[in-house]
């Protein structure tokens, strides 16, 4: 019966163990139909006694103490409270469902036989993996936990893994001497495929399968590596939203086990054990009995969000799964229990938590709408209570923790006092910055967004993904709220070199913050910082994990984490963990996750954002979304009003100036919705292009009455010119009026004068006539003196060729000759 027992078992869980709930009842049922045809026919009849029809092989194992049987796996679900100071999210409630693949992958691992999990998101694979690993001896385990995306290179994979074992002969690489390494890879088929289709890391580990190891190249040499004592275990979801099919040729390896999301009855055991520990911890003893309405509400409101609202391209983050279902029980886990006096506070506390966890991350108020109408049915349906102000946009109910100093998380009674208490915090917060104050006007919608950052601040490991276009206030509110909760606030300093190794660098300091030092610190990261996508391949390690693998590899990096890591040994005995350096690197790693809130602040203009969400699926999974979406009215007319108060304007312009403003933004929204509804694109009005229209305003009209006072100064300067040059008139026009006399007789002096310089000139006239008749003669008498001349210079001309004859007869005279004829008495005749 036991070897029957044995391949009953075998058979369901190697041939079915990879089918899905609807599947597994078809193969179910032809198991039962071959048995019953079996037996019938003669061939075999089972001496085991098999269960009946209407139950499944799915939920039963084999039970060998006390003779051989088919028993039911909630059989095996052990005994469960939960102990005292013990944290929510610290909480595993055993379920069969558990309790069954728990049992499967640890027979696998015995086996050493590789094991593949499939299952959507929020079934508890890595969850239960984990524990189970974490329960393995460690003298004879050792453990790697790897975690792809999108991004993941064969590269990386096998520096994470060659990181992690040692040598042990020439060519063989394995853990420690006596010890199995147990890997752990999760979302295994998130790698993006490469142009052939083909995903290098999968690649990798296909042929440590075929080959057993890997080439390791080095700039001497390729050698090749032996990988021995190594388990791979493998989870992924469904393919299908940024998960990629897997080929064949690397599940063939694997058992695969698929893990069906929890069925009805599984959720009540989990949440019912959780509600009903919650309600017990200082809860009125007449509300202990409203657990089952609790979980019953709120599993209603999860199948009908993930019936009615689906993902599509402008909403791909509306993807709900069964962390976001956790954490409604987890804000009412918070609540301040001595206020929740009676049902309608415990259902106005649900309502508000429901409304947390699911429709923060509505893009439009529609969705919303909506989500409060089923909200309200399902109140009257499970609490008989209509939940109050549950459509007030002006005064809706929230709780928060900043309205009492001990910091408990409660109703907030009245918004305005409220207000009030944020204004005189962010006061302080101003006074006591080192950094630029916050200028941040206080109005309602501030008020929500700071409330919602302050609640996941709150929880330990708490992430946010904060939505939002430009100027909406994401990274003002996350400032606020982590002053509030006592947060540490850090952020990335980017400069022209800051590079991949720059944000490493800023990765140790945050992980030795928490981790070593516990300060709760709150890390923001916006998407204009993210220079490049490996950022983001960074930053989902820590929000699965809260470590980055390798980070620590060189070795002053190796040296801070051991000093970090040794640093824990006090405290880890203070808990009772074991003085072993595994046990401090998980205590390590503990701390960082707890004491680390990641703040992603993204837009969502674009397909930037899309193409992120499906790479990057944590960015969803692990954080809680808070869509900033436009301004209300009041909200723009509290900005307007704060920015008018430093414009020197009468009452009554600067209230008609508001009015201008807030009537020009929603004209300008309603526009862009007849564009949307015209041209099918969209057009978002941004808070920064309003805070453009106050600034603009205010500098227009500094400069035009700039203008106006420089033109009123001419006009009066203008004025006194005139009038100044007036008095001279009058002043000229006196003495004008004084010389007249005297100038009547000067014009008498000079028209006689006019007339004696007349009479001379008429004289002057005559004189020039005779002058002329004189000169014309005169220049007769030149012309023949120089006809003479010139006759004169002719003869000269030619006689002087003799004369030069002459002359050069002269010379050429003998001395003697002429002492010879010197003495002659008379010439002779010739």
């Amino acid at each position: 019966m036991k070897v029957e027992g044995w391949f009953l078992f075998s058979l369901v869980w190697s041939v079915g163990g990879c089918l899905f709930t609807k599947d597994r009842t078809t193969f179910n049922a032809a198991l039962h139909a071959e048995l019953a045809a079996a037996a019938s026919s003669g061939s075999y009849k089972f001496t085991l006694p098999l269960i009946e029809n209407k139950r499944s092989f799915f939920d039963v194992r084999l039970e060998t103490e006390g003779g051989a049987r088919l028993a039911q796996w909630a059989e095996y679900v052990p005994e469960f409270t939960i102990e005292e100071g013990l944290e929510y999210q610290d909480i595993i409630v055993p379920t069969s469902a558990q309790t069954r693949y728990a049992f499967l992958t640890r027979l696998m691992i015995g086996a050493m036989y590789p094991v593949l999990l499939v299952g959507e998101t929020g079934t508890g694979k890595t969850i239960m993996t984990k524990a189970l690993l974490k329960g393995l001896p460690e003298d004879s385990y050792s453990t790697n936990m790897i975690q792809f995306s999108a991004k993941t290179t064969a590269g990386l994979l096998q520096r994470l893994i060659d990181g992690s074992l040692e040598k042990r002969r020439k060519g063989f690489y394995g853990p420690p001497i006596n010890k199995k390494m147990m890997i752990f890879v999760d979302d295994t088929n998130l790698p993006q495929l490469e142009e052939y289709g083909a995903q290098p890391p999968i690649e990798l580990l296909r042929q440590f399968f075929d080959h057993g190891g890997w080439y390791n190249h080095t700039k001497d040499s390729i050698e090749f590596h032996r990988l021995v004592d190594i388990l791979l275990l493998c989870a992924m979801g469904p393919a299908g939203g940024g998960r990629n099919h897997v080929t064949q040729r690397f599940t063939r390896h694997f058992n695969s086990i698929a893990i069906p999301a929890f069925d009805e009855a599984t959720l009540r055991k989990i949440f019912g054990t959780l509600s009903e520990w919650i309600l017990s911890k200082g809860f009125p003893a007449l509300l202990r009995g409203m657990s089952g309405a609790l979980v019953s509400a709120t599993i209603d409101l999860y199948e009908t969000l993930v019936d009615k609202l689906k993902p599509s391209p402008e909403k791909s983050h509306y993807t709900f799964n069964l962390r976001d279902f956790s954490k409604v029980f987890q804000g009412i886990d918070m609540a301040n229990s001595s206020k929740i006096v009676d049902d309608r506070k415990l259902s106005t506390l649900w309502v508000h938590e429901v409304s947390r966890a699911f429709a923060d991350r509505f893009i439009d108020e529609k969705d919303t709408s909506w989500f409060l109408g089923e909200v309200g049915k399902l109140s009257m349906k499970h609490f008989k209570l209509a939940p109050e102000n549950l459509h007030d946009v002006e005064n809706p109910t929230l709780f928060s923790t900043f309205m009492n100093e001990e910091g408990y998380y409660e109703e907030i009674p009245n918004l305005v006092d409220a207000r009030k208490t944020l204004e005189s915090k962010l006061d302080s917060y101003n006074m006591g910055t080192n950094s630029a104050p916050l200028d941040l006007v206080v109005f309602n919608y501030v008020l929500v967004h700071v409330s919602r950052i302050c609640r996941v601040l709150r929880q330990p490991g708490g992430n946010l993904l904060l939505v939002g276009v430009g100027g909406s206030g994401r990274r003002s509110c996350a400032k606020v709220a982590a002053y509030l909760q006592e947060c540490d606030y850090m952020t990335i300093t980017q400069t022209k070199d800051y590079d991949h190794n720059s944000f490493l660098d800023d990765i140790r300091l945050l992980l030795l913050r928490t981790g070593m030092n516990g300060y709760a610190t709150m890390f923001v990261l916006s998407d204009t910082q993210i220079a490049s996508e490996s950022f983001l391949e960074e930053i989902c390690c820590l929000l699965n994990t809260g470590e980055v693998p390798g980070i620590w590899d060189t070795k002053q990096d190796k040296e801070t984490y051991e000093n970090a890591v040794a640093s824990l040994r006090e405290k880890g005995r203070e808990l009772g963990r074991p003085d072993t350096a595994e046990a401090l690197q998980a205590l390590f790693v503990e701390r960082c996750k707890k004491f680390m809130h990641i703040v992603l602040c993204f837009s969502p203009l674009g397909s930037v954002l899309r193409e992120r969400l499906r790479k990057f699926p944590s960015l969803v999974n692990c954080t809680t979304i808070d869509w900033f979406r436009e301004w209300p009215e009041d909200g723009l007319r509290s900005v307007a009003a704060r920015f008018l108060l430093r414009v020197e304007l009468t009452d009554h312009e600067r209230q008609a100036a508001e009015e201008m403003f807030v009537a020009y933004q929603q004209q300008v929204r309603e526009l862009g919705k007849t564009y949307l509804a015209e041209v099918r694109q969209h057009t978002y009005v941004a808070p920064t292009s309003y805070l453009d229209l106050l600034s603009t305003f205010a500098r227009m009209l500094e400069e035009k009455r700039t203008e106006l006072t420089a033109m009123m100064h001419r006009y009066a300067n203008g004025l006194t010119q005139l009038k100044k040059t007036e008095d001279q008139v009058e002043v000229m026009q006196q003495e004008l009026a004084r010389m007249r006399p005297q100038l009547a007789k000067k014009q008498e002096e000079t028209e006689e004068l006019i007339k004696e310089v007349e009479m001379e000139s008429k004289l002057a006239e005559e004189q020039r006539a005779v002058v002329a008749v004189d000169e014309a003669a005169a220049n007769e008498q030149a012309a023949a003196a120089k006809e003479i001349k010139d006759a004169s210079q002719k003869k000269v001309d030619e006689a002087q060729p003799l004369v030069e004859q002459a002359q050069r007869a002269v010379l050429d005279l003998d001395p003697k000759a002429l002492q010879e004829i010197k003495a002659l008495k008379t010439p002779r005749r010739v």
